[in-house]
């Protein structure tokens, strides 16, 4: 098992036999609870996902479409890269997950591809076809209380790969 720093910064991702070295209390607490699951014993599926989004509940992609059809620009973080899921392709996955009954563990389930926040917001004007700029900024220009990783791609390595999340913010804005 390696260890992952998320000061130093991987470039490569984390794999799912990365030791994580969380940078706020948010992600100590789901550390100590990974942490946790992994001395009861066998038996679980320990997923971890990226970015999520859905209908349900406050998320990005939800915030972006609310600020944009309300203001003329939108200032967005161009220096923390991620990988945005949908909430229906992460459910589909650990419902295959499920029927396929591989070994017990950790697994990563996020859309395939990387984005900054600032490219997931362009994307998303722009496919809705919403007349909002969006400007770039830095994570330090942001200046939020919780530090949060610049590169946090978590590399699927045990499952088949998820669909692009271009592909995927495209199906779910379909609707809108």
């Amino acid at each position: 098992m390696r260890l992952t720093s998320c000061v130093s910064q991987s470039t490569a991702g984390y794999l799912e036999t990365d030791q994580p070295n969380p940078l706020s209390a948010y992600g100590r607490s789901k550390a100590s609870g990974e942490k946790f699951l992994l001395t009861v014993g066998p038996g679980f599926y320990l997923i971890r996902t990226s970015w999520l989004y859905g209908r349900s509940g406050k998320n990005f992609v939800e915030t972006v479409i609310n600020l944009a059809k309300e203001r003329p620009s939108l200032k967005v973080v161009n220096d923390q890269v991620g990988a945005p899921t949908w909430a229906r392709d992460l459910a589909l996955a650990v419902k295959q997950l499920l029927i396929d009954s591989p070994a017990d563990g950790i697994y990563h389930l996020t859309a395939s591809g990387s984005a900054a926040w600032f490219e997931v917001a362009q994307k998303i004007v722009a496919i809705l076809g919403l007349n909002c700029r969006i400007e770039p900024q830095t994570t330090a220009e942001l200046d939020r209380p919780a530090k949060r990783p610049a590169y946090s791609i978590l590399i699927n390595s045990k499952r088949p790969a998820l669909r692009p999340w271009p592909e995927m913010l495209a199906a779910y804005l379909e609707n809108q």
